[in-house]
């Protein structure tokens, strides 16, 4: 990571990561940076993937929801799409529901599944879904 840093030269020049503001108006070489910069909040999202192979008993994805989303709320998930989403699959894809869910990062979406709260949405499902689960690092 590259911090970016005001400074003054030895002559009064403002410099900024030391390069200064006239070398930038000539012709002069510039002095490249050896990293781009990076901020703090440049870090990875996480994402949720979750296809509906079947549903074998419609209450219990709604009983999992229901305690579902409470339980992902203070992990700051955002449902991108619901089970209800239209889907066109294409190559070898199947038509099923399917949900994506966004958090800040991989590891927070890692946390969320491994909450109580969300283990006890998984058990209001049982054997009413059978679903295809990912917990994907976006780039």
């Amino acid at each position: 990571m590259v911090i970016i840093e005001d400074s003054v030269d030895q002559f009064g020049e403002l410099e900024l990561n030391g390069v200064s503001r006239e070398s930038l108006k000539s012709n002069a070489p510039k002095k490249k940076l050896k990293e781009p910069i990076s901020r703090k909040d440049d870090m990875k999202k996480g994402y949720w993937v979750v296809a509906y192979r079947s549903v074998s008993d419609e209450s219990a994805p709604k009983a999992y929801t229901e305690l579902a989303m409470p339980a992902l709320q203070p992990f700051g998930a955002r449902f991108l799409t619901m089970r209800s989403s239209k889907v066109y699959p294409h190559e070898s894809g199947l038509q099923q529901g399917t949900v994506v869910v966004e958090f800040d990062s991989y590891e927070t979406a890692l946390a969320a599944y491994e909450s109580e709260a969300y283990k006890k949405a998984l058990q209001a499902l049982g054997s009413g879904a059978e679903r295809d689960f990912r917990i994907v690092e976006g780039v």
